[in-house]
């Protein structure tokens, strides 16, 4: 029959998805999974790479391949994205020496700053070099073993390829160590940081094929060995690609366990080879840590019933409960903040609390506190938008979309079908030369299903409460370093 189809994995910090793509963008098959978020210590953050990924990616493709019953000889090619940037460490055994921190772990923040004050740079926690420069210090025999530093997508790569690498686009985002116009490691930079250059993996460009599906990753997986494998790129970019957002003045709001919003300054398909996320040509507008992560965690660890209700339930409850949730205001910083400020030792706050609320007024003034997030971070940049796209597992609800959309006064398009995986089977044809550019996602490939437009009423109140959240913010962050420095608190 011929190559016939692409597999899009994306990994994600709650979970992982796969889809199965022939040429016309019809999903075949597609497959999610769920996985937890390991927090050995308050603002840490991490995951099981074999677990979490590997393992996550072995269901996914044993799956779609039974589903359908695909011959593996008629795959194209394969793309991954995740969540970036993290710290993989693995031994010259290709194994992980420990679990991978993340990229919402804040516990290098003395590191960042020596970093910062030493060599003039401005990282946060975030960075995988902050993180590289804690591992040495606090789990010596650890580093001592670790023979490459991957990422999530880079990893899978390795497991299929027996190939380390990193895109660009995320090797720019490691933390000041990487020179995007040479495309290649500062190496005296790193060590004169005090670290070791051989840790970092060789550079490729986002749509370089990195290597084939090895016999042994053959075997494992079901997958046909040879089958070509790209490099790949981080959660962002597949976002933006899989929800058709790729023309300049465009904007996707990422509704996830963190949440963005970013806007296209050029046409994507221009910076497919990287970098594109951080070469300035895509413009983060928000990044809010917690996002999908404040609903998951009052579903999970606030309703206190053995068996966690709906997100459906909830929010039909929230539903009835008026806009401003009747007095109620959250700081949505549970891991910090990112925009409009970076304040590792930020945390949530709850303003208004009386016993007349219910867990319903809560779960919608959670909502809420992401819509004001994103408002807050968007206000500072004064970037006009030509359209905005909502995509990511929170965007299904529609009570969510609706929310933000009168919050922010813009807006919303939906489209089910568009996300991460999607963007990357899209991705994995292009790259490998099936299609010319980004048209056919956006044209033929995926339709606008819904627009959740602006309730001007309820924009008028929530003006109010915006102020309100405004002042809230920054009255309170001079409390945080305080805060943190109370018994027991990271």
């Amino acid at each position: 029959m011929g190559a016939s189809y692409f597999l899009g994995i994306d990994t994600g910090t709650s979970g992982s998805k796969g889809v199965l793509v022939d040429l016309k963008g019809r999903i075949i098959s597609s497959y999610t999974t769920r996985h937890t978020l390991l927090q050995p210590q308050p603002g840490w953050a991490e995951h099981d790479p074999e677990t979490h990924w590997w393992g996550d990616f072995l269901t996914i493709v044993h799956h779609c391949l039974q589903e359908v019953q695909v011959n593996p000889q008629d795959i194209a090619g394969i793309s991954f994205s995740g969540l970036v940037p993290n710290l993989c460490p693995l031994g010259a055994d290709g194994r992980p020496v420990r679990p991978a921190i993340l990229y919402r772990d804040n516990r290098a923040v003395k590191e960042s700053q020596e970093i910062n004050r030493l060599f003039n740079l401005s990282l946060g926690t975030a960075e995988v070099t902050p993180k590289l420069l804690w591992f040495k210090r606090h789990e010596p025999e650890h580093y001592r073993q670790t023979r490459v530093v991957l990422n999530a997508h880079s990893y899978l790569v390795y497991k299929l390829t027996g190939k380390f690498s990193t895109d660009c686009d995320t090797a720019n985002i490691f933390g000041g160590i990487f020179d995007h116009r040479r495309c290649q490691w500062r190496t005296d930079l790193v060590a004169a940081m005090g670290l070791d250059p051989a840790m970092l993996p060789p550079v490729y460009r986002p749509t370089d094929i990195v290597g084939r599906v090895t016999p042994e990753a053959a075997r494992i997986t079901g997958l046909s060995p040879g089958i070509p494998v790209v490099a790949g790129n981080g959660d962002s970019f597949m976002s933006l690609l899989g929800a058709g957002v790729i023309h300049p003045g465009e904007a996707m709001i990422y509704f996830g366990t963190a949440g963005t919003m970013l806007i296209c300054l050029t046409n994507l398909d221009q910076i497919a080879s990287g970098p594109a996320i951080s070469s300035g040509q895509v413009k983060f507008l928000a990044n809010i840590l917690t996002g999908g992560e404040l609903t998951r965690w009052f579903r999970e660890q606030v309703m206190l019933t053995s068996t966690p209700p709906d997100y459906a339930d909830l929010e039909k409850m929230a539903q009835k409960i008026s806009p401003g949730s009747e007095g109620l205001i959250i700081l949505p910083h549970f891991m910090g903040e990112r925009t409009p400020v970076v304040n590792p030792q930020a945390r949530g706050i709850i303003l208004g609390l009386t016993t007349a609320h219910t867990g319903a007024h809560l779960y919608r003034a959670l909502m809420e506190a992401f819509g004001y997030a994103l408002r807050d971070s968007y206000e500072q940049t004064k970037i006009p938008l030509k359209r905005v796209v909502a995509t990511g597992g929170g965007a299904r609800s529609q009570l969510w979309r609706q929310i933000v959309t009168d919050i922010l006064g813009l807006p919303l398009e939906y489209t089910a079908k568009g996300d991460a995986a999607l963007g990357n089977a899209y991705f994995a044809g292009y790259a490998l030369g099936y299609f010319p550019n980004f048209e056919g996602i956006k044209n033929e490939w995926l339709q606008v299903e819904e627009v959740t437009t602006v309730n001007p009423t309820a924009h008028q109140f929530y003006e109010y409460y915006f102020g309100l959240y405004q002042i809230l913010n920054k009255k309170l962050a001079p409390v945080y370093p305080q805060l943190a420095q109370l018994p027991g608190i990271i």
